[in-house]
């Protein structure tokens, strides 16, 4: 196979797309490529909506080019159906039509041949070849169109012959000025900078004026006085220096040691919040006294919440200098049960990353549409504050099924799962939903109840609630963790960890534990879809956030 030959001209093509490992990337092109689901192409991409060779991206001369390889369901160029068309500087390229989007951009200018021939009118002087003062062998010397005039002027000049003057004699340690002018007298003859230094600023006793002598001595007191002050000035920078270190450690210190107590009040917040919501769990006691000291206890806890809060202003620990998408992602990470300041360095960067994967489809705001033309958010909302669970869970549906009513997943060795939130047949007749007579075949089941979005809601917030109060132990991460990879996988290694909040959590989990991709990768996408929901317009999409009119409601 013959490696294409780079066309100087051309400008290159930077292609950017979700690669079918979830990673995304940026190619650089310089020759056609093929898009589709054939081993073949160029860019292989996996949903069933793309054909085997789809689309091409090819150049043709120095303009770049995307057509249509009579795929199924179409090529879009910037949101219009192409066949073949011109791609601009910069465009979007879909393949289908809810299917994956590419997104291409030109290079910067061509690099241009240094050794290719230009016409002679556009070379500068600097790149001129220098012409021998002499002629060379190689080149006759050339005569003039015209003989050259003796002018008068010339003539008087040869005429007059070069007066020699005597030269100036030169004083020891005095500079000789240039040469007089005729008929001028000559100019007066001036010391040097460095005399002059040597004259009036040192303290030879070389038997110097009464003025040379005072000059020096006031030019010794002036020195004297100006080190003096720069000593002291100096010293005081230095003292100030020693000042700013000294209280800049002490708030060190004292941040420190405030940032530890914060992260108790929160972490024996979150014991207090198990202990209540498992003893509810524990009791079919459902008399008005107990019920009433439960909401005494969460009131309390929503109390602590508030003087947390509070604390955690005092503090400054998140200061003016955060950005308001990472603002976002720690208050996330407080709502899913972890502790904002125990967050390890390079999540926010992490979660950042999917976001932009996000970015990259159209499948967040179909969904969220979804989600909005049904009333999705506000019957989650009431189901899962119903259970005193965080409403954005609804994003784990989110990530399960795109909201898609008719939802079924691939086989498996305990068979299909299936609905909003796609429970495995065991799992959802454990949580009182009944299967329907075709359970075991990859279609939608009008009977089977997992296709019921609320009674498949309120099943999900038991099943969360469950995973959330007992090996969780509070931690949202982990609950997306147990409900993706299989609560008995997970508990598993949980159980290695000891049993308290502080010590389970997601990234404990990942320090320890190898956790497979698909996993790690759910948990971010599902935690990166909460961020992008609590501000859309921030990261770019057009919906509002689908839960915050829900609230205010």
């Amino acid at each position: 196979m013959n490696t294409p030959v780079e066309n100087p001209s051309l400008r290159a093509m930077l292609v950017t797309y979700v690669h079918t490992n979830g990673e995304l990337r940026t190619e650089r092109y310089v020759h056609s490529l093929v898009i589709g689901r054939h081993e073949s192409c160029h860019i292989r991409m996996s949903a069933d909506v793309i054909s085997k060779r789809h689309a091409e991206i090819y150049p043709e001369q120095n303009q770049w080019f995307v057509r249509d390889l009579e795929s199924t369901n179409g090529t879009f160029l910037n949101g219009e159906r192409i066949q073949n068309a011109p791609v601009p500087e910069k465009a979007e390229i879909k393949i289908a039509h809810d299917g994956p989007v590419l997104r291409v951009e030109l290079e910067g200018t061509p690099v241009v041949d240094e050794n290719a021939d230009l016409p002679p009118e556009v070379f500068s002087l600097q790149t001129r070849p220098e012409l021998p003062s002499e002629p060379t062998p190689s080149m006759p010397k050339l005569k003039s169109a015209r003989p050259k005039a003796r002018t008068k002027v010339e003539k008087v000049v040869k005429a007059e012959q070069p007066v020699k003057a005597e030269p100036l004699k030169q004083a020891s340690g005095v500079e000789k000025a240039g040469p007089a002018s005729p008929g001028k007298p000559s100019p007066k003859e001036f010391p040097s900078v460095t005399q002059l230094i040597q004259r009036y600023f040192t303290a030879a006793n070389d038997g110097a004026g009464t003025n040379t002598r005072l000059f020096r001595l006031a030019f010794l007191r002036v020195k004297k006085e100006q080190t003096q002050r720069y000593l002291l000035i100096i010293g005081g920078v230095v003292l100030l220096l020693i000042l700013i270190s000294a209280f800049s450690f002490y708030q060190y210190l004292r941040i420190k040691n405030m940032t530890g107590l914060a992260i108790e009040m929160f972490y024996n917040m979150k014991t207090l919040e198990i202990q209540v919501e498992q003893l509810v769990d524990a009791t079919w006691n459902t008399s008005e006294e107990f019920q009433a000291e439960i909401a005494a206890k969460r009131q309390n806890l929503n109390e602590m919440r508030k003087r947390y809060d509070v604390f955690l202003e005092k503090i400054g620990v998140f200061g003016k200098g955060m950005s308001e998408e990472d603002r976002i992602i720690f208050r996330m990470a407080r709502l899913f049960g972890e502790c904002e300041l125990t967050v390890p360095e390079g999540f926010a960067k992490e979660v950042k990353r999917y976001i932009q994967l996000w970015q990259t489809t159209n499948r967040m705001s179909n969904a969220i549409l979804r989600v909005q033309e049904n009333e999705y958010a506000l019957r989650v909302f009431r189901i899962m504050t119903e259970n005193n669970l965080p409403p954005q869970f609804m994003y784990l549906a989110l990530q399960e099924s795109d909201f898609k009513p008719d939802a079924v997943g691939t086989r498996t060795k305990v068979g299909y799962a299936k609905g909003f939130w796609q429970f495995m047949p065991a799992t959802a007749s454990q949580y009182g939903l009944t299967l329907g007579p075709m359970a075991d075949k990859p279609v939608f089941d009008p009977k089977d109840e997992r296709y019921d979005f609320d009674k498949a809601t309120k099943a999900a917030a038991k099943y969360i609630r469950y995973l959330y109060n007992t090996d969780a132990q509070a931690s949202g991460l982990l609950v997306m963790a147990s409900y993706n990879w299989g609560h008995n996988n997970v508990r598993k290694l949980i159980q290695k960890l000891p049993v308290n909040p502080k010590e389970r959590n997601f990234w404990r989990l990942l320090k320890i534990n190898k956790v497979p991709q698909q996993t790690y990768d759910y948990v971010y996408y599902v935690f990166s879809a909460a961020v992008i929901g609590e501000n859309p317009s921030l990261f770019g999409f057009g919906f509002k956030n689908p839960l915050k009119s829900v609230e205010e409601s």
